[in-house]
């Protein structure tokens, strides 16, 4: 049991190294052309059933994140205002 839980530490350790050497050695190789650029914002788009058997939670779910966005964005030009 004891040498159970050590094994799992390690590994754990171990994969967590591994996953951020792989992380940095990612961002070394990024082409120039794909860093990140002044000029127009970044879009993000997402995918969400509106019609279908899905349609009743993807409606909900765009209606949360549109309440989302106005209530966030209120706060950003209320901050603004002094």
């Amino acid at each position: 049991m004891l040498v159970e839980i050590k094994i799992q530490r390690f590994s754990g350790a171990v994969s967590g190294a591994l996953f951020a050497i792989s992380a940095l050695l990612a961002g070394a190789f990024v082409p120039a052309s794909a860093m990140a650029q002044t000029g127009e914002p970044i879009k993000i788009g997402y995918s969400m059933a509106l019609t279908g058997g899905l349609a009743p939670n993807g409606k909900s779910a765009l209606l949360a994140q549109k309440i989302w966005e106005e209530v966030s964005m209120l706060e950003v030009y209320c901050s603004a205002v002094p």
